[in-house]
């Protein structure tokens, strides 16, 4: 796992002018889809050497305090009154694992997926109850 980390890794970085590498590792990232053959594991790994890829060049798109607002909203808490160490807490314990969440389940193959997709938004437009999973782990386990 390591090596192919490497060499997807290196691929993005040795030919490009840096800041195409970065735009293409994050581009790559955003977008990725199940392909309707490929399996949940192969999708569960492709989207975590790509995450993976992302964090080495000093992107994080599960971080962005529009999640730390709305976590902060879920707890009770005040999200214009929290301190930073309180910020980094909800995004470190909640916030990126269900944002990360979000993007995988988006990117699912809908043929498939598109069922328990539909399922967790009327759930949450119907009762305000978030079944959607609340991380990635959670997420290829379904």
């Amino acid at each position: 796992m390591y090596k192919i980390l490497q060499n997807v890794n290196f691929s993005y970085r040795s030919s490009q002018e840096p800041m195409m590498t970065i735009w293409n590792a994050l581009y790559d990232f955003v977008t990725i889809r199940q392909h309707p053959n490929q399996s949940v594991q192969e999708y569960y790994e492709k989207f975590s050497n790509l995450k993976e890829v992302n964090t080495s060049l000093g992107i994080n798109i599960h971080a962005h305090m529009g999640a730390i607002t709305e976590i902060a909203k879920e707890k009770g808490l005040d999200p214009d009154n929290l301190t930073d160490s309180q910020k980094d807490d909800l995004m470190a314990s909640i916030g990126e694992a269900r944002v990360a969440a979000i993007h995988m389940l988006t990117g699912a193959d809908r043929t498939r997926f598109g069922g328990a997709i539909t399922v967790f938004a009327h759930s949450y437009l119907m009762d305000r109850k978030n079944q959607y999973p609340a991380d990635t782990i959670q997420q290829h386990d379904k």
